[in-house]
């Protein structure tokens, strides 16, 4: 399944990994280093992917599964938010924060 979310596995592999606390101080800062790293179009294709996975109707354990084994996502965001649904919907927004600052 990563195969088709190769924008947000770099997202979540690049800048989510196991040094995003100190090279970024949290996973939100993480999320707006690569918005402001990213061009226009890689910024449009991962709110793509993160809509594709929201509304494939995956059950709090498949998300965990992708977000974690196959997306390569190390922050726990289970510790801060209710559900990965939640928090995917979170990211998508900070992503779109970052479209409308272009």
């Amino acid at each position: 399944m990563n195969s088709k979310f190769p924008v947000i596995k770099n997202m979540f592999s690049a800048y989510l990994s196991q040094d995003f606390d100190l090279d970024f101080g949290s996973a939100d800062e993480a999320i707006f280093v690569f918005s402001s790293h990213a061009d226009r179009i890689n910024k449009e294709r991962a709110l793509a992917e993160l809509d594709v996975l929201l509304n494939a109707n995956l059950d709090e354990e498949q998300l965990k599964n992708i977000i974690f084994n196959r997306l390569g996502c190390c922050y726990f965001y289970p510790a801060e938010w209710g559900g990965g649904a939640v928090w995917l919907r979170h990211v998508s927004s900070l992503l779109k924060s970052g479209l409308s600052i272009e």
